[in-house]
């Protein structure tokens, strides 16, 4: 889990990984639900998209929010 929320920015690394922990056994039912992103805004060192997910038999809208880190490297912002 370490690597996976190694792709956040380092203050919501702590957070995130507690969240992979908790769910790491259903990692896979999820990620195939959130297959379909869609682009929303974007810049040179920023981008935000946008995916649908159904829970509890409604529709909800997510945003992933990316940038670029001191490093260059493209990190997840918020989700």
């Amino acid at each position: 889990m370490e690597f996976a929320s190694s792709f956040f920015i380092e203050e919501e690394r702590v957070k995130y990984n507690r969240v992979f922990t908790a769910l790491v056994d259903e990692l896979d039912t999820i990620s195939l639900e959130f297959r379909y992103f869609k682009k929303v805004q974007w810049g040179d060192d920023f981008s935000i998209y946008a995916v649908n997910r159904f829970v509890n038999e409604e529709d909800h809208l997510f945003f992933v929010s990316f940038a670029k880190d001191s490093d260059g490297n493209w990190v997840i912002m918020t989700i």
